[in-house]
């Protein structure tokens, strides 16, 4: 079973990803958080394999909130989940830490593919913005 953070702010996609991503069968929700600061709290409270990032998140977010989460736990796999799908900010998030990306939107498949990976201990990039990245 992969245990999953998930972090993301607006209320109705955390709780359909929660729901999605359960139905994957090998994949289960131990957290959630809405904000920087509650995802930094679920990362030094709750045991997960992996962290499911937004990159907007109120508060810290971003490449300071990769890096903070790293500083406490650094073998925690990031896979950030964003609207964003610029090379730039892609390759930041990389740079700052992240093992993987994944845009919102991209199919489930590709996000339970991302997931599995990431928390395997792999790198994943979604398929439809890697060509696009340096």
């Amino acid at each position: 079973m992969i245990d999953v953070i998930i972090a993301e702010d607006h209320r109705l996609v955390r709780k359909s990803l929660c729901l999605a991503l359960s139905s994957a069968g090998d994949i289960r929700i131990v957290a959630e958080a809405s904000d920087g600061e509650t995802a930094i709290e679920a990362v030094a409270n709750v045991p997960a394999h992996i962290i499911l990032l937004d990159y907007s998140l109120p508060g810290i977010s971003g490449v300071r909130l990769i890096r903070e989460i790293h500083q406490q736990i650094p073998e925690l796999p990031i896979l950030m989940l964003s609207m964003e799908s610029s090379p730039e900010v892609v390759n930041q998030t990389i740079a700052a830490g992240a093992t993987g990306y994944v845009t919102k939107g991209a199919k489930l498949d590709i996000l339970i593919e991302g997931i599995r990976n990431v928390a395997g201990g792999g790198f994943y990039v979604d398929p439809m913005i890697e060509p696009h990245l340096a």
